[in-house]
């Protein structure tokens, strides 16, 4: 625009994050301007079902003449609200109370912020995904809340504060096949071991076992067979990754595939993990299918919610909200509009 080559530049996604991106350029608040994660998630339009235009990290989008998403009131008296969970949900809870005038602890068990998503972000060609929760720090860091990382909060520890209302965003915990058997010595992991970088350290033959067909067990694969894993994903999907069709990712996805030697078994029902076997059957003619000299099993299967805290503490008749994984794991849009929710109301 400056040396005359433009006369204007056009954005879509950018300004579905933030429709205010230009006037805060303009204004020096680079910083604050909420990124897009080019995740498409949830903005994908011209599909049959017709559905609304949203955003994965701005909850706003879509909603905007929603009464909810008028814009912030400080509320009438300020009260001490603890958050418990530094991810999506939690940190923006926190940023929403404290806006509205509220005093603010955060406590995050992890010794960073970000939560779920930074694990996410660990995965090949989702790094953008961190700038959500690196956004949402940022936010945090410039407003008056009190920024606790490492620790653990019990119910006891939480009435010992007296706070007048607690938003629990504990995430959720890992999940298991309901319906295979997992042999005591069975080599089985999670997704989230994956993105720590728990495995063995020598790579040998690894199975996928993916029930969601998502990113997530899409990711885990690519990760082993970056680091010579000889991977195979087993789905009882008609492809595997079928949920990426919707974010315009499959494509894309089956080339690195590709590259990377990735193997598919779809149309497989797994029924049991043995120490060095995943043992199952085709979904449609019940032929028996067996996968042997398996070094290591990751089991993608729905996470369930981490909601021990969050009773515990309507059962001591503390005013609680909760928000994100802890009331359903689900996607980032999920977590940050009810992290806004929580925040508005508490």
């Amino acid at each position: 625009l400056a040396d005359g080559k433009a006369d204007a530049v056009e954005m879509t996604r950018a300004l579905i994050a933030d429709p205010e991106l230009p006037a805060k350029l303009r204004r020096g608040y680079a910083d604050d301007i909420r990124p897009c994660l080019l995740a498409n998630q949830d903005n994908i339009i011209g599909l049959v079902q017709n559905p609304r235009l949203n955003c994965a990290n701005n909850p706003a989008a879509g909603y905007e003449c929603e009464a909810e998403f008028a814009p912030l009131k400080r509320a009438r008296m300020p009260h001490r609200v603890l958050v418990v969970g530094g991810g999506p949900a939690g940190l923006e809870a926190a940023r929403v109370a404290a806006l509205r005038g509220h005093r603010v602890a955060l406590y995050e068990r992890e010794p960073q912020l970000g939560g779920a998503v930074r694990l996410a972000a660990a995965a090949p060609g989702r790094e953008r995904l961190a700038l959500a929760v690196d956004w949402l720090e940022r936010q945090v860091r410039k407003l008056e809340i009190e920024i606790h990382t490492g620790v653990e909060m019990t119910a006891g520890q939480i009435g010992q504060q007296a706070p007048h209302a607690a938003i629990v965003a504990a995430g959720g915990i890992p999940g298991h096949h309901p319906s295979v058997r997992f042999h005591p010595n069975a080599p089985v992991i999670n997704p989230r071991h994956v993105m720590r970088g728990d495995v063995p350290a020598t790579p040998g033959r690894a199975v996928v076992l993916d029930t969601l067909g998502d990113p997530a067990g899409m990711a885990v694969a690519e990760w082993l067979a970056e680091r010579g894993w000889h991977v195979e994903v087993a789905t009882s999907d008609m492809f595997a990754g079928q949920r990426l069709t919707a974010s315009l990712e499959l494509t894309a996805w089956n080339q690195r595939a590709a590259v990377r030697g990735i193997a598919f078994r779809p149309q497989f029902d797994a029924l049991e993990v043995t120490e060095h076997s995943v043992i199952g059957t085709d979904r449609f003619d019940d032929r028996e299918i067996r996968l042997d000299e398996i070094d290591l099993v990751v089991d993608v299967s729905p996470e369930r919610p981490d909601e021990t805290l969050y009773f515990a503490l309507k059962a001591s008749g503390l005013r609680v909200f909760r928000a994100g994984d802890c009331v359903a794991p689900r996607y980032l849009s999920h977590a940050i509009l009810e992290g806004y929710r929580a925040g508005r109301e508490v």
